[in-house]
């Protein structure tokens, strides 16, 4: 027998080892190596870090570029994950599925075969949502590779991902988002834009991959949308219209408007409009847009004094207004309307031989002045001179009421219209004659709205009848029956303000008395402590020069600091507070350099505890008064009211310290129903009020935006046709009103984040002055995932659309890991990673392009595979039982004053007891909001410092102090996340032994990858994540921000070295090999086999260059056999 040879050059190979079976064709071909190595990282390579904290040196560090085009079928491919069944045709699999629709048990099922579907998706964000396709080439300075959008679609298969949410497409003009002109208005479609978007969407179906589709995120509307003072808005805290999206009649016609145009349109590549495309898996109506959302960041009422504050229209417009007031509505759509700002908002036009002056003058019907209108000379018609006001928007059907007052020098009858202001120039519901007397009178016109127009209409005078002067003043012009707001719920909930102001009414009254002594530092500092750490300093003087109540004030000079506010502080000890009392904190206060100081309520001994109030103040230049009020959440004898002023290195001053017991108000002096002014509460004001005050703003709230909600799932699907499924919102916040207006809709989604960049200085996104806390999520045992859970709705399915653990922070491997496993224990339907990238320039990055991107990021990339096999595999259980949550109406309202945005989870921490440690007890369902009566529920709940799952498949382990532990053990899937170096962790198949001068943190993961055990699979994958950091990326001291140092290509991947050992049922031919950039199979490592049924053997990243390592059984190829003749 001839055995021809078998060739091929494997780096790193030792030795063949060739076994013939006789009599078969069957040839096994091994060949890696069986020899000695040493166990448990012994003698480290030169430049690891052998420290015991995390450094900032990436000396010995690797680089590792991944493709960005890469859909190889490797060891690392994870398509399989998106198919129903191996062989399955993914371009065909979705319509062959169905719609996405829910089943009877809160879960995702496809409607055409009845299996559960579950999604690990990715966002796409601003332009990388219209990559370059044969359609739509590139444009100069745009991704230059005219098959992006296939090679991008195939790529998001191979790393797991079955569904995309296309975010902020609404954002701009090309290339960030689908609007033609938005300076002018956002209402055309880019058809470049829209065409790549087509494309995207359709080799997204080719691969299998749902969508997941966005109506309104960062769109923002202008006056030529007909949108009033859409210009107020800019400078404000409020992003992208937030708030008056939820209620302004003209916003919400608007997102209808944008949201049929994408539903209705047709994608040439499938001939389906999207309405009727099961590739839309789902559809948001509006991101992160809830009245809550708003109301934690106070924006949502109006402030002279606050330029960043909601616009004053909007916030009008919110108030409302009652039937019992002899205004009615109190909002004005015109701009400028008694022409206090001159003829600031209003055209004026003369033609052919008319001549007219326009001018101000001081005989006014109300305010300072009026419009004058000087006509000269008549042209040869009437509208030759002319004025007005163009960009308001009409709605069919809705009718409206323009009220104005007017003269003339001579009676007159002159034309006035609301038209079209454009060719036809046809009217849209008044034209009609205004007979003018020499004295002011008041015109009022109702109308219908013959047509839905945005920003297209105008409201104008026609008055060159005659020469003459004419007088113009206290234009209003609103709908007729506008939006009742706030005041009209009040009316219609109570009748009357003696009604209102007897449910509003205090239960009772304490004195109000001063605690503190010497409050205004009149003593000195008599009274109070201070104290620094050696890492800050500050001195504590009194002023004579600088006081607001007696002679002198406190100095405070802090000249060096440490990044921990409270390292240098004041504060006055010894307070007795009682728990349910309700106290008010003021001060005056003024800083040399304006910054933010935090003030609290707390013990004065260990364990040093909160007493309801956490607070800040951003200090000026100039003195201001500060007050909050707080409810005491428990009895303390010796507590402490304190100020902690280590943020900056600056001088402070403070004065007229003062904390007292308080009483809640109800309806204040000179509110009423008749005059159109009841406040409505911001949230810091909460505790200043009664109960029924704060639930009746907030039920307000609750209802008018569930209407909303309700309205445009309605429109979207009966309306406009949408077989997908809608959600409304995701609160972010974890609110509970939010999460029962979105638990009557088609299932509830929310979003959260590990160490979120803030920007306590600066503007929000500006590229320095940002920070993250740079600290481990397995430290802080189901931080935020608790949080989660107490969101999830029983018979709803649940989703959390964006996810991450964000860059720079070091820690950031273990995040998709925690997400998977939990979303696995919580049973939930959908995690989406945020984001692969915000820029199509950037799908090609071998460099970290930001907090939140995938593309250029080696480690956040290559972990994608593992987490969507863990979650769409199911590679680690559910809870095996439930538990419910219920609400009573005043408690879900109750729970808007928790924390430090109102949620639900630290209303059931703080107020029942239950600890974060219950969503590891079993799967959490919020069952009701309107309770009869309170329940503290009786939860499953491990206890620590080892908690373990129900089922007993995970583990966080906070035994060690700052060195948590995390792993997974189930039959398929095995991991250890977390404190590694210096560690042994054992669990069913996997061991691993880390020495202790490796990597101190890492992500460690074993994976079946044919859907069998470990203990008896052939296709073993096991993955390893450590830190990653750009090339020359600059920390600053506290390694809390690298402001704008962001470094270069290459990202360099920090290497780990650590000794595994594996527990199988049958070790022979057993291969281990380092896998290349792309996942297939580079080289092999050397492998002992110290007991029978183990493998054990030395993974060093580093050395390998690698993130994976595939363990197999060996090569089995069926061979021709040829026999000569005479052979035997």
């Amino acid at each position: 027998m001839d055995l021809y040879p078998y060739t091929h050059s494997f780096p790193g190979f030792h030795r063949w080892a060739i076994r013939l079976l006789l009599g078969l064709s069957l040839l096994i071909i091994s060949i890696c190596p069986t020899s000695a190595f040493e166990p448990e990282g012994e003698g480290l390579r030169p430049g690891t870090d052998t420290s015991a904290t995390l450094s900032t040196s990436t000396t010995g560090w690797f680089p590792l570029a991944l493709p960005w085009d890469d859909d190889s079928a490797t060891w690392v491919d994870a398509s399989d994950l998106l198919l129903d069944e191996p062989g399955d045709d993914p371009a065909a699999l979705i319509d062959d599925r169905g719609f996405v629709e829910t089943d009877g048990g809160g879960h995702f099922v496809f409607a055409d075969t009845g299996r559960r579907a579950r999604f690990w998706g990715i966002n796409l964000c601003f332009g990388a949502n219209f990559p370059p396709c044969p359609d739509y080439p590139p444009d100069p300075g745009e991704f230059d590779d005219v098959d992006a959008a296939e090679k991008l679609a195939g790529r998001l298969a191979k790393l797991g991902f079955n569904a995309v949410r296309l975010h902020h497409t609404d954002n701009g003009s090309r290339p960030w988002g689908l609007w033609l002109e938005p300076w002018e208005d956002t209402q055309q479609l880019d058809p470049v834009q829209l065409g790549r978007l087509d494309c995207l969407i359709y080799q997204l179906k080719q691969h299998g991959i749902y969508v997941d589709l966005n109506f309104h995120v960062s769109r923002e509307f202008t006056r030529g949308d007909g949108v009033t003072g859409a210009d107020d808005f800019q400078g404000t805290r409020v992003h992208y219209n937030k708030g008056a999206t939820l209620f302004d009649p003209v916003m919400i016609a608007l997102q209808q408007q944008y949201a049929q145009k994408l539903l209705s349109h047709v994608n040439p590549h499938t001939g389906l409009a999207y309405a009727g495309d099961p590739v839309i898996l789902t559809t948001e109506t509006t991101n992160e847009d809830s009245f809550f959302l708003s109301f934690a960041g106070d924006g949502l009422n109006y402030d002279p004094a606050d330029p960043e504050s909601f616009p004053e229209f909007y916030s009008s417009e919110l108030d409302g207004w009652t039937n019992l007031s002899v205004t009615g509505p109190t909002i004005n759509r015109l701009l400028n309307p008694g022409f206090e700002a001159g003829l600031t908002d209003w055209f004026t036009h003369t033609k052919g031989s008319a001549q007219a002056g326009f001018s101000l003058a001081p005989d006014a019907f109300e305010g300072d002045q009026a419009l004058q209108v000087e006509v000269i000379q008549t042209g040869a018609e009437d509208w030759h001179v002319q004025f007005g006001q163009t960009d308001p928007a009409l709605l069919e059907g809705k009718t409206y009421r323009l009220t104005f007052a007017a003269r003339a020098s001579q009676p007159i009858t002159v034309c006035g219209t609301v038209m079209r202001n454009s060719e036809p120039w046809d009217t849209l519901g008044w034209a009609d004659e205004v007979a003018l007397t020499t004295g002011w009178l008041t015109h009022t016109v109702v109308f219908t709205a013959t047509e839905t127009i945005f920003g297209g209409a105008r409201v104008s005078f026609d008055v060159g009848q005659a020469p003459l002067t004419l007088w113009f003043d206290g234009f209003r012009f609103h709908e007729e029956e506008a939006f009742r707001g706030w005041l009209g719920w009040l009316e219609d909930r109570y009748d009357s303000t003696a009604a209102l102001g007897a449910a509003w009414a205090p239960a009772g009254t304490v004195s109000e008395t001063e605690m503190l002594t010497n409050g205004s530092f009149e003593s000195g500092l008599t009274g109070w402590q201070t104290q620094t750490f050696t890492s800050t300093a500050a001195t504590w003087s009194l002023d004579p020069t600088q006081a607001t109540s007696g002679t002198q004030s406190l100095q405070v000079t802090v000249t060096q600091v440490d990044g921990t506010d409270w390292h240098v502080q004041f504060w006055q000890p010894g307070l007795v507070i009682t728990a349910g009392q309700k106290y008010r904190v003021s001060f005056d206060a003024q800083a040399g350099a304006p910054g933010k100081i935090g003030f609290n309520v707390m013990q004065a001994h260990e364990p040093w505890d909160g007493l309801g109030l956490w607070g800040a103040a951003t200090l000026s230049t100039t003195w201001g008064h500060y007050e909050a009020t707080f409810e005491a959440t428990q009895d303390e004898t010796n507590g402490r009211l304190g100020f902690t002023v280590g943020q900056a290195v600056r001088t402070l001053w403070f004065d007229d310290v003062s904390l007292k017991p308080y009483n809640p108000r109800g309806l204040l002096s000179g509110e009423s129903l008749e005059t159109n002014h009841v406040a409505r509460l911001r949230r810091d004001e909460m505790d200043s009020f009664t109960p029924q005050r704060v639930r009746d703003t907030l039920q307000f709230y609750d209802e008018t935006q569930a209407a909303y909600f309700a309205v445009m799932r309605d429109v979207i699907q009966d309306d406009f046709g949408s077989r997908s499924l809608n959600t409304g919102t995701a609160s972010y916040i974890n609110s509970l009103p939010d999460v029962r207006a979105m638990a009557a809709l088609d299932f509830v989604d929310n979003h959260t984040y590990w160490d979120h960049p803030d920007w306590p200085d600066v503007l929000d996104w500006s590229p320095t002055g940002w920070f993250i806390d740079n600290e481990a999520w397995v430290n802080y045992p189901l931080e935020g995932l608790f949080d989660l859970a107490v969101t999830a709705i029983e018979d709803k399915p649940f989703t959390v659309t964006e996810f991450n653990e964000v860059f720079p922070n070091r820690y950031a491997v273990e995040g998709p890991l925690l997400m998977a496993t939990f979303a696995n224990l919580q049973d939930w339907d959908a995690v989406f990673m945020f984001a692969y990238t915000h820029d199509q320039l950037d799908y090609d990055a071998e460099q970290v392009t930001g907090f939140f991107d995938m593309a250029g990021n080696p480690v956040a990339t290559g972990l994608m595979p593992v987490a969507a096999r863990l979650f769409l595999g199911q590679q680690t259980d559910p809870a095996p039982t439930e538990s419910l949550l219920e609400f009573t109406q005043p408690e879900t309202y109750d729970s808007v004053g928790y924390g430090w945005a109102g949620s639900g989870a630290d209303f059931l921490q703080e107020a029942k007891g239950v600890s974060p440690a219950a969503a590891f007890g079993s799967q959490l369902r919020t069952a009701s909001f309107t309770a009869t009566t309170p329940v503290t529920p009786a939860l499953p709940t491990p206890a620590g410092p080892v908690y373990t799952s129900a089922g007993g498949q995970l583990t966080w382990d906070v035994s060690e102090p700052e060195r948590g532990l995390f792993t997974f053990d189930a039959p398929q899937a095995q991991g250890a996340v977390g404190f590694l170096a210096g560690r042994a962790v054992t669990l069913t198949n996997l061991a691993l032994a880390f020495p202790t001068g490796t990597a101190q943190f890492g992500a460690i993961t074993l994976q079946s990858r044919n859907g069998q055990p470990i203990t008896v699979s052939e296709k073993l994958l096991l993955d390893v994540f450590t830190r990653v950091e750009n090339t020359g990326m600059v920390w600053n001291e506290n390694e809390t921000s690298l402001d704008d140092r962001w470094g270069t290509a290459p990202a360099l991947i920090e290497p780990i070295r650590f000794t595994v050992t594996l527990a199988l049922s049958d070790t022979g031919d057993v291969e281990v090999w380092a896998l290349d950039e792309t996942g297939a199979l580079h080289h092999c490592l050397a492998h002992q086999a110290p007991a029978p049924g183990q493998v054990r053997f030395l993974v060093d990243t580093g050395a390998d260059t690698t993130l994976w390592y595939a363990v197999r059984r060996a090569l089995t190829v069926y061979l021709p056999v040829v026999m000569r003749s005479g052979d035997s």
